[in-house]
Order: C-alpha cells, then structure tokens, then sequence
C-alpha cells in the first residue's frame, strides 16, 4: 500500500487531535468569544463551522489514516450553570485512552455570564461575536481504563498548557456529565471567590456542595496543586 493510499484499517488520531489541539486552541483564541462562535442556529452554520475545524484537524495528521467521522457526528449544545455558560460538545465514542467523550468550555467571565443570565434559563441568546473575549476553563471527559483493563473515564482541564488529570469521572452520560461539571464549577468559582458570579447557582447548591463527592473532588485537587 502506498503512503498515500488512506488506510481504513489503521487508528486514526483526527479525534484526539480535533479535541486536544484544535478545539483547545479555539477556546484560547476566542475565549468567551467561543459561546457565540458554535452558536447552534442555524444549524447548517454550525455544520459549516465544525467541517472548517475537522479539515484543521485533518491537516495535522501525518500519516494515511482515515479520519472515521464527519462534522454531522459531532453535537453542540449550550447549557447554563447557573448564570454561567457552557458550551458542550459530544464526541463520537472514542476508541483509545486519551479520548475524549465530551469536550466542555465553561465561562470564567463575568461579561458572559451577565450577558447569559439576561438571556433567561434557555441560554439561547448568547455572547456576540465582537463581545471582548474573556477567560474560560477547558475541560474533558476522556477514556481510560481501570487496574483491571475495564473501561472507564477521566475527568481532565487544559491549563496554561499543562493536561491535568484530575482522577476517575463520571459515566459517560451527557446529563450525568453535565450534573457533574457543573458542581465543579460552582466549587471552583466558591473556592477561588467568585461566588458573586454563581450568584443563582450557588443559592441553589452550595448545601449540597458541601457534602457531594465532586467538591471533595476539586478539594483533594487543590490540596495536590498546592503541595
């Protein structure tokens, strides 16, 4: 077979480098530019947009190996966290550890998160294009195994260039996901004193915060950082 025959039968690295390198790079481009960028309407736009990503993913990869999905594989949706935004995106199931099942732009501006909660609970008006860009966290939810080989997952961020592994996650369920990242972020923003910004979020979980299993999560990661 010639080298640039495409190969169907070997592994393809286009899902994790569309995850790790060109979705991670758009959200520091864009920052909370982001939200308003993978808007879902119209959804031909959003498709149009996702293929333009897939062919930067594309070109990163070295070798002859079919990328096995396309832009229409790939779900989008916009959630609030409270008044915060976040931007879901549903990957096909991945195959090898590393990948990723979910990648998840969560808002760390306060811009964003004004201009979100104005929205209403829908969350379908979101930040404009030309809205100045504000700071996001980047986070996954990847496969991986266990001491036994079974599959499982990671919870994991993209921070300042480092891919911090924060211990085992959730199932790989997009509501249970969701549940999860967002009592992570509702610790994270208590912890680092944004509460203000929680504001709605946080009256309605900062009880049960205290005694979840995902703020014992984010302390013990604290705990790590900090040692």
């Amino acid at each position: 077979m010639s080298l640039n025959t495409p190969n169907r039968d070997r592994w393809s690295p286009h899902h994790y480098l569309f995850v790790h390198q060109v979705l991670l790079n758009l959200s520091r481009r864009l920052g909370s530019g982001i939200f308003a960028h993978l808007r879902s309407a119209p959804a031909r736009e959003l498709t149009s947009k996702l293929k333009e990503l897939l062919r930067s993913a594309d070109a990163l990869v070295q070798d002859n190996s079919v990328r096995p999905f396309e832009a229409e594989d790939i779900k989008v949706s916009h959630h609030l966290f409270g008044s915060t935004p976040c931007v879901l995106v549903s990957m096909p199931p991945p195959e090898r550890t590393g990948e990723a099942y979910f990648a998840a732009v969560v808002s760390r501006d306060q811009e964003a998160e004004t201009s979100a909660q104005e929205a209403g609970s829908s969350g379908r008006i979101l930040p404009q294009p030309d809205a100045a860009e504000g700071p996001v966290n980047f986070y996954t939810l990847e496969r991986a195994s266990n001491h036994r080989g079974e599959n499982a997952t990671k919870f994991c961020e993209w921070d300042l260039g480092c891919h911090c592994n924060y211990g085992k996650g959730p199932v790989p369920d997009k509501e249970t996901f969701l549940a999860f990242l967002q009592d992570f972020a509702l610790a994270r923003a208590l912890e680092e004193g944004r509460a203000s910004r929680a504001n709605t979020l946080a009256a309605q979980a900062a009880q049960k915060l205290e005694s979840s299993s995902t703020f014992c999560l984010f302390l013990s990661i604290k705990q790590i950082q900090s040692e």
